[in-house]
Protein backbone atom coordinates (compact mmCIF):
# COMPACT_ATOMS: atom_id res chain seq x y z
CA UNK A 1 0.00 0.00 0.00
CA UNK A 2 2.80 2.40 0.90
CA UNK A 3 4.73 1.46 -2.23
CA UNK A 4 1.71 2.28 -4.39
CA UNK A 5 1.35 5.67 -2.74
CA UNK A 6 5.04 6.44 -3.31
CA UNK A 7 4.83 5.45 -6.99
CA UNK A 8 1.69 7.55 -7.44
CA UNK A 9 3.40 10.57 -5.88
CA UNK A 10 6.46 10.13 -8.10
CA UNK A 11 4.20 9.78 -11.16
CA UNK A 12 2.34 13.00 -10.36
CA UNK A 13 5.52 14.98 -9.73
CA UNK A 14 7.34 13.80 -12.87
CA UNK A 15 4.44 14.06 -15.31
CA UNK A 16 3.40 17.52 -16.55
CA UNK A 17 2.47 19.53 -19.65
CA UNK A 18 4.01 22.66 -21.14
CA UNK A 19 1.76 24.66 -23.45
CA UNK A 20 3.73 26.27 -26.24
CA UNK A 21 2.79 28.39 -29.24
CA UNK A 22 2.86 25.51 -31.73
CA UNK A 23 1.87 22.56 -29.58
CA UNK A 24 1.81 20.72 -26.29
CA UNK A 25 4.92 19.26 -24.70
CA UNK A 26 4.23 16.30 -22.43
CA UNK A 27 7.09 15.76 -19.99
CA UNK A 28 6.95 12.23 -18.61
CA UNK A 29 9.71 11.09 -16.27
CA UNK A 30 12.84 11.99 -18.25
CA UNK A 31 11.33 12.13 -21.77
CA UNK A 32 9.56 14.92 -23.63
CA UNK A 33 6.81 14.22 -26.17
CA UNK A 34 5.82 17.03 -28.55
CA UNK A 35 2.30 17.10 -29.98
CA UNK A 36 2.10 19.88 -32.57
CA UNK A 37 -1.33 21.37 -33.16
CA UNK A 38 -0.85 21.04 -36.94
CA UNK A 39 -0.38 17.26 -36.56
CA UNK A 40 -3.62 16.66 -34.66
CA UNK A 41 -6.34 15.64 -37.12
CA UNK A 42 -9.12 14.38 -34.84
CA UNK A 43 -10.16 14.72 -31.20
CA UNK A 44 -12.70 12.26 -29.86
CA UNK A 45 -14.83 14.75 -27.93
CA UNK A 46 -17.45 12.37 -26.45
CA UNK A 47 -14.75 10.06 -25.10
CA UNK A 48 -12.67 12.99 -23.87
CA UNK A 49 -15.57 14.55 -21.97
CA UNK A 50 -16.65 11.26 -20.43
CA UNK A 51 -13.20 10.07 -19.29
CA UNK A 52 -11.49 13.44 -18.59
CA UNK A 53 -8.76 12.26 -20.96
CA UNK A 54 -8.16 13.81 -24.36
CA UNK A 55 -8.06 11.07 -26.99
CA UNK A 56 -6.70 12.32 -30.29
CA UNK A 57 -5.26 11.06 -33.56
CA UNK A 58 -2.26 12.56 -35.35
CA UNK A 59 -1.34 12.66 -39.04
CA UNK A 60 0.89 9.64 -38.48
CA UNK A 61 -2.34 7.77 -37.60
CA UNK A 62 -1.37 7.13 -33.97
CA UNK A 63 -3.90 7.45 -31.16
CA UNK A 64 -2.72 9.31 -28.04
CA UNK A 65 -4.27 9.94 -24.64
CA UNK A 66 -3.55 12.98 -22.44
CA UNK A 67 -5.08 13.47 -19.02
CA UNK A 68 -6.92 16.77 -18.59
CA UNK A 69 -5.33 19.52 -16.58
CA UNK A 70 -7.42 21.13 -13.81
CA UNK A 71 -8.63 24.03 -15.97
CA UNK A 72 -9.08 22.07 -19.22
CA UNK A 73 -6.66 24.36 -21.08
CA UNK A 74 -5.04 21.58 -23.09
CA UNK A 75 -8.36 20.38 -24.50
CA UNK A 76 -9.55 23.91 -25.33
CA UNK A 77 -6.27 24.94 -26.99
CA UNK A 78 -6.09 21.77 -29.06
CA UNK A 79 -9.65 22.33 -30.29
CA UNK A 80 -8.88 25.97 -31.13
CA UNK A 81 -5.57 25.58 -32.91
CA UNK A 82 -5.77 22.17 -34.57
CA UNK A 83 -7.29 21.74 -38.02
CA UNK A 84 -9.74 19.00 -37.05
CA UNK A 85 -11.79 16.64 -39.17
CA UNK A 86 -15.42 15.98 -38.36
CA UNK A 87 -16.35 12.57 -37.00
CA UNK A 88 -17.85 11.50 -40.32
CA UNK A 89 -14.85 12.71 -42.38
CA UNK A 90 -12.47 10.97 -40.00
CA UNK A 91 -14.26 7.62 -40.28
CA UNK A 92 -14.39 7.95 -44.08
CA UNK A 93 -10.69 8.79 -44.48
CA UNK A 94 -9.36 6.42 -41.84
CA UNK A 95 -11.69 3.40 -41.64
CA UNK A 96 -8.94 1.19 -40.21
CA UNK A 97 -8.60 3.32 -37.03
CA UNK A 98 -11.19 2.15 -34.52
CA UNK A 99 -12.04 4.55 -31.70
Amino acid sequence: MLTTAIYALIGVKTNYYVIEKHGIVHHRFNKDYMYAYKDIIYIDEPYSARHKTMRFVTKSEHVYYLMFDHDGKIFDLAKQHADLLSSQDFSNRYPHIKL
